[in-house]
């Protein structure tokens, strides 16, 4: 099944599935396996195990032919081959996405998730592992999906928009008094921190200003860009992308994006073949607290 998609469309699904809150996520330290994802070019399976097939019904489709739910070690090899055909559990996966340290988990160094990719049957499935903030393991989400979304717009991240500290080309100013910024710069003249105050104009009440945007940069010993972290007063944007956490590669290309929704959070992973600036593939997930993880993958038109 395959859908026609935009890249705009792809980064703002998440505000249609959920009516919330998004946000992004960014560059994370050196990791050579995500700086260049060569998409691994899997041997081709039958993916005849479709909808309601197969000795077991834990994998039955739950929505639009996605499936969803907890995997184990020991179910790994049985979800696979479910899903992807016999012989997958034994196959290397089309793309890894190794971790980095964050405020909600620490994944650094250990491999965060794992994509399977069947071209030819228009079908993915994968498994997301969740890490505590001190390292430890706590879960596999495994999940899949018969639908395959097309691009056929260039999917690019301007380095003017990397480094923008606005949001959808507004300060805010507009909705605030007393409006200030603040601006921090390494040795190297880079920035490293922005904050906007003011008071809101609709929260008259509130005397003490309010953070309007608060954007910060991180870079590796390089100079390169490895990290932004962005927040957005809810007041003015509302929820949806108003915590946003984006990690670069050291080709400085936006790898993996983590923001916040009402229900949980959005992930989006970005895949690359070779040198190329712009990913030829993307991922994301859907995170909804206490149910699992609803995939879309899209991939550009050659």
């Amino acid at each position: 099944m395959r859908k026609k998609c935009t890249i705009k469309g792809l980064l703002i699904l998440g505000a249609f599935i959920c009516c919330g809150c998004v946000s992004n996520s960014v560059s994370t330290p050196d990791n050579s396996n995500e700086a260049t994802v060569e998409a691994n070019t899997p041997e081709e399976n039958t993916g005849e195990k479709k909808q309601g097939e197969g000795t077991s019904d834990i994998w039955e489709w739950i929505i639009d032919d996605k499936w969803f739910g907890y995997i184990t070690v020991e179910t790994k090899g049985e979800f696979l081959e479910h899903f992807m055909g016999e012989g997958a559990a034994e196959e290397e996966p089309f793309y890894i996405f190794y971790g980095k340290e964050s405020a909600w988990e620490n994944t650094e160094g250990e491999v965060q998730l794992e994509l399977y990719y069947n071209e030819a049957e228009e079908v993915i499935c994968g498994i997301r592992y969740i890490y505590s903030q001190d390292g430890q393991l706590e879960r596999m989400e495994g999940f899949a999906s018969l639908e395959v979304a097309e691009s056929d717009q260039p999917w690019s991240y301007p380095e003017k928009e990397v480094y923008s500290v606005q949001k959808d080309n507004s300060d805010g100013s507009e909705f605030v008094d007393n409006y200030e910024e603040t601006f921090e710069y390494n040795a190297a003249g880079q920035l490293v921190h922005f904050e906007s105050t003011g008071n809101l104009i609709d929260y008259r009440e509130d005397t003490d200003p309010s953070t309007i945007i608060q954007i910060d940069f991180c870079y590796r010993a390089d100079g390169t860009l490895s990290r932004k972290d962005s927040f957005y007063n809810t007041g003015i944007w509302g929820t949806t992308r108003c915590d946003v956490h984006e990690y670069f590669d050291e080709q400085e290309r936006l790898v993996y994006e983590r923001s916040y929704v009402t229900h949980g959070s959005l992930e989006y992973y970005y895949i690359y073949l070779e040198d190329s600036e712009t990913p030829a593939y993307a991922l994301m997930l859907d995170n909804i607290h206490g149910t699992g993880l609803v995939p879309v993958f899209t991939k550009r038109e050659s």
